[in-house]
């Protein structure tokens, strides 16, 4: 049996499962409807996929920081630069 039939195979049994998972949470959905409810980890409806509950949008937060700092380490960044050729001129 070739790699690409074994592989067929899987994807077929993989399928199936998924099939049978997506029966079993439609029947546990049924049973417990309040599952659906936000905050529960999960939410699925009907032809989506289920999504990670989240009340935080997905955008990336960025930390801003002000003019006076940024130039703050950019002078302690200049004195390190300084001192460290500083050192490298005595070695040489």
């Amino acid at each position: 049996m070739a790699n690409s039939d074994l592989r067929e195979w899987a994807v077929k049994g993989a399928e199936h499962r998924l099939v049978e998972l997506a029966e079993e949470a439609r029947a546990i959905f049924a049973a417990f409807p309040e599952l659906r409810g936000r905050g529960r980890g999960f939410e699925m409806s009907h032809g989506r996929k289920a999504e990670p509950a989240s009340d935080m949008p997905n955008k990336r937060r960025r930390n801003t920081m002000s003019a006076a700092a940024r130039r703050k380490i950019a002078l302690a960044q200049k004195k390190r630069w300084a001192e460290w050729r500083k050192k490298k001129g005595k070695a040489d």
